[in-house]
């Protein structure tokens, strides 16, 4: 099944449009939508970032039909009052690098990143900014406001790691795909790592990657990017005091004990 992306290549019109041809009676939990927000936005963000860095500002907007979350978690498109699409909105302008500012945007999000300066496995904090978004529905009404607070933490020769933070509005689904799932103190998490492939809007895959989309729960496709590229991301994923965590790398695929154990350490502390 094809994902949409509201990106300068598709027009959110379009992405209604889209929605209204493919109703179903189903509702996908509000954190499915944020699954599925962070996991299409956050891959390509990173490339917008780095293209935008020099000018010190980033913004983005992104919308995705639940058709996502059907490739996901196996859900499908949804009627009005329901979630079809998610948008968000931020600037580097808001992102602060010092550790000791993370406390001003937990309040302004009533967030709390649960992170160390410092993780036993080399990552430091690296910065920390906020966006905003909200829940649409097919008739363009909007079902939920709210806040993500993010975290980015580096390594020399590594590939950065990144700590999400949002409103857990309900539980369901939460390791419905995930690979391997583990009890840390009163929570459980859960670690999957996925490969992506990103084509163009008038894109094709092969006969081989369609089979494997449809055989493969690990394995997504993608329509929106300018050009065909592959992308592998891990996460490990759980809910504390309402709120859903998920740590996660966008440009390869740390092993399951990397995350775990970052997991460990914003939760035992």
């Amino acid at each position: 099944m094809k994902t949409y992306e509201n990106t300068p290549y598709g027009e959110e019109k379009d992405i209604r449009e889209a929605l209204s041809a493919a109703v179903s009676e189903e509702f996908p939990s509000a954190l499915c939508r944020q699954r599925t927000l962070r996991e299409m936005q956050r891959i390509r963000e990173e490339k917008m970032m780095e293209k935008n860095r020099k000018k010190n500002i980033r913004t983005w907007k992104v919308a995705v039909l639940v058709a996502a979350c059907a490739a996901l978690f196996g859900l499908s498109a949804l009627a009005a009052g329901k979630i079809a699409f998610s948008e968000g909105h931020g600037t580097l302008l808001t992102e602060l690098t010092r550790y000791e500012d993370v406390g001003t945007y937990e309040k302004k999000t009533g967030l709390s990143l649960l992170a160390p300066k410092a993780f036993s496995n080399g990552y430091g904090f690296r910065s920390v900014n906020y966006a905003e978004g909200r829940d649409v529905d097919g008739e363009g009404n909007t079902l939920h406001e709210y806040m993500t607070l993010k975290a980015a933490y580096e390594k020399e020769g590594q590939a950065d790691i990144y700590i999400s933070v949002s409103p857990a509005f309900s539980e369901e689904s939460v390791g419905e795909k995930a690979q391997e799932s583990r009890r840390i103190g009163d929570c459980e998490a859960y670690y999957s790592a996925n490969e992506y492939l990103f084509l163009p809007p008038d894109g094709t895959p092969t006969e081989a990657e369609i089979e494997r989309q449809e055989s493969d729960p690990h394995f997504y496709i993608s329509y929106g990017s300018k050009e065909r590229e592959e992308k592998h991301m891990s996460s490990v994923l759980f809910i504390k005091d309402g709120a859903v965590y998920d740590i996660f790398c966008t440009d390869e695929a740390p092993d399951a004990d990397t995350l775990f154990g970052m997991a460990e350490e914003m939760l035992l502390r």
